[in-house]
């Protein structure tokens, strides 16, 4: 498993050969019994598991992961912040009820929050994304309502952060974008949900959602970020990805212009 992680860089590459292997070594554990595991095996089981969940968010490698965890306990030898780690991927799993289970069974291993989860959906017919309480207390599920621009980015991406700061400290750009694009998170490990509550205060003209899952979003194919998607008329147009400096402003514009948000002879100050 370690040699698939270093060998592809791309998640969605690796995601899948790290879960047939997890797989294998499920049945061989169980095949023995847990409780029969040495010292060492169970904790390699728990670092496949872990490994597994961080880059495919899968409920089998959070399960497993969990089960890992209650043998470790079990012998008092669970590593320093491992339950924190076992309820974040429970969280991006979207696993809620399991991981509230686990997180009042054991309060004084967990450290982190865990937001409640309410599900406001009706009869979805597309994606749908996780809403941030303003206080990071809660996540709400919505159907996606749709968007002329989709930006996928995350507060802890260096990238993503500077975007928004070019977007922001350009006016006219800034109001388009405020009134035509969604920023979304894809899903992956969050640490704690009120650090992007607390970013969609500091930032209200790109406050973020999280993706729900990553396959109701069939066109963000890659894990980069922050990538952008434009739209017109419900269909993908022109998108892009990165944002390697002010230039980049140029590919923004141009893809306001395909989705039909700005018109050829308007100019912001990204010309």
């Amino acid at each position: 498993m370690r040699r698939i992680d270093a060998e592809f860089a791309e998640p969605s590459q690796k995601a899948p050969l790290l879960e047939k292997e997890l797989t294998s070594i499920v049945a061989t554990a169980e095949s023995k019994g847990l409780a029969a595991l040495g010292d060492d095996d169970a904790r390699d089981l728990y670092d496949a598991a872990r490994m597994a969940a961080y880059y495919g968010y899968g409920a089998r490698a959070a399960s497993t992961m969990r089960r890992a965890w209650d043998e470790l306990a079990r012998r008092r030898i669970a590593p320093p912040g491992s339950a924190d780690e076992v309820v974040e991927t429970h969280v991006a799993a979207r696993l809620f009820d399991d991981a509230s289970v686990f997180h009042r069974r054991h309060t004084q291993a967990v450290t982190i929050p865990l937001p409640a989860f309410v599900d406001l959906r009706a009869r979805p017919r597309g994606p749908t994304l996780l809403e941030v309480a303003d206080d990071g207390s809660t996540l709400r599920r919505r159907e996606f309502p749709g968007a002329a621009v989709v930006v996928v980015g995350s507060p802890w991406c260096g990238f993503s952060r500077a975007a928004t700061t070019a977007i922001e400290d350009d006016r006219e750009l800034a109001t388009v974008m405020a009134g035509h694009a969604r920023w979304l998170i894809p899903q992956q490990i969050v640490r704690d949900v009120r650090a992007v509550a607390r970013w969609n205060r500091e930032h209200p003209t790109a406050a973020m959602a999280m993706i729900y899952r990553r396959s109701e979003w069939p066109y963000i194919r890659s894990s980069a970020t922050p990538a952008f998607y434009f739209f017109r008329d419900g269909q993908l147009v022109s998108s892009f990805s990165g944002w390697a400096g002010a230039e980049q402003k140029a590919a923004l514009l141009a893809g306001l212009r395909a989705a039909g948000v700005v018109s050829g002879a308007e100019s912001t100050q990204a010309d």
